[in-house]
């Protein structure tokens, strides 16, 4: 948003982008930057890219980034593009006009199919952030199994929300398949059920946030108790791995630095949570900006090859593919295991090139 350290930076590099493409006249007719496109040089002395995020807690690590000059220590001029949902970015991917960035498993697991994008290793796990929530009217004489089986559940439709749902489901004793659905978004799951439209729901933060403390609702169930894995991976798109992968290696190295900073300085990382928010527009107290922060697994770059390594990551990302697969939403799985081999290469290649 206007006057914050990282969009002034933005205007600046794209007013000295603007000028050497006006000098040198290399530029297409309308005023778009091939060699920017591919994470070239744009005249700034620095590989110019653009990287996929969304406006939520998650953004934070690239965020961080940004404004401690990790990604420009790393000879990189990054611009952040907030898309609505991981879904809207996959056309732009697609199409290059962004190189890497982040996503949530689902958009992700799409991209592999539709382009081979590179799951280069997980930014976070949130198991815990996807919570099922019950009134405590309808809990009254009832246990949550009763409760779930009387009731339709509102979340996201084809989500990680409904994959933790059913897990949850399971967990109380309650057939998955047996639970029906009002199919909703982001804040309007929570609006639901304040409202009394529903009385269940499963949903996340940030738009679920404030039932964490509220009397009239009751947490029963989340990701973790149910055993379901919610990851989100750092990506990288075919080319910009073929045609850039010490650049690729760079953005990597970059953002696993941010996460480092985010675990070791915890109070500090708040304080960049709060402003990320609001350079996003996003009205959030301390409280919730900490708890964005805590309930985030903000894994190392270690963390993320021995996590490929050992088979965590594939376990994570097959298991919701195969959800998806059985709902319809995909054919077929991705060749996860290719495409996180391929990942692995570009986190040794940032392991192997820190310091250089």
């Amino acid at each position: 948003m206007p006057g914050t350290t990282q969009h002034r930076r933005a205007r600046v590099l794209a007013a000295v982008s603007a000028l050497a493409l006006a000098l040198s006249a290399c530029g297409s007719d309308d005023g778009s930057s091939t060699d920017a496109d591919a994470g070239g040089d744009g005249g700034s002395g620095l590989t110019e890219i653009t990287a996929a995020s969304q406006p939520n807690g998650a953004g934070l690590a690239m965020y961080i980034a940004n404004e401690l000059g990790y990604f420009e220590e790393e000879g990189l001029s990054v611009d952040v593009e907030n898309y609505a949902s991981g879904p809207a970015s996959l056309t732009a991917g697609a199409a290059g006009q962004w190189q890497a960035g982040w996503l949530g498993a689902p958009p992700a697991l799409t991209g592999g199919n539709q382009f081979g994008l590179i799951m280069a290793g997980l930014m976070i796990t949130e198991d815990a952030n996807h919570v099922m929530y019950m009134s405590k009217d309808v809990l009254q004489g009832s246990s949550p199994a009763e409760v779930l089986r009387d009731n339709r559940v509102a979340t996201g439709q084809n989500t990680l929300a409904e994959q933790v749902m059913r897990g949850c489901a399971e967990h109380l004793g309650v057939d998955p398949a047996a639970v029906q659905i009002v199919p909703l978004d982001g804040g309007q799951i929570v609006q639901a059920l304040t409202s009394g439209q529903v009385n269940v729901v499963n949903t996340w933060s940030s738009p679920g946030y404030g039932l964490i403390e509220n009397p009239d609702y009751e947490a029963v169930c989340d990701g973790e108790q149910a055993g379901v894995s919610v990851v989100d991976p750092y990506v990288v798109t075919p080319e910009f791995a073929e045609q850039n992968p010490e650049g690729a290696a760079a953005f990597l190295r970059a953002v696993y630095r941010a996460n480092e900073f985010i675990n070791q300085n915890h109070e500090k990382a708040v304080d960049h949570m709060e402003d990320y928010f609001l350079s996003i527009g996003v009205d959030a107290s301390r409280a919730q900006a900490d708890y964005e922060t805590s309930v985030r697994n903000w894994l190392t770059l270690d963390e993320a090859i021995k996590s490929i390594e050992s088979g965590e990551t594939a376990g994570a990302l097959k298991a919701s593919a195969e959800f998806f697969v059985e709902a319809g939403v995909y054919p077929q799985a991705p060749p996860i295991d290719d495409l996180l081999a391929q990942g692995k290469e570009l986190l040794v290649k940032a392991r192997d090139g820190a310091g250089s």
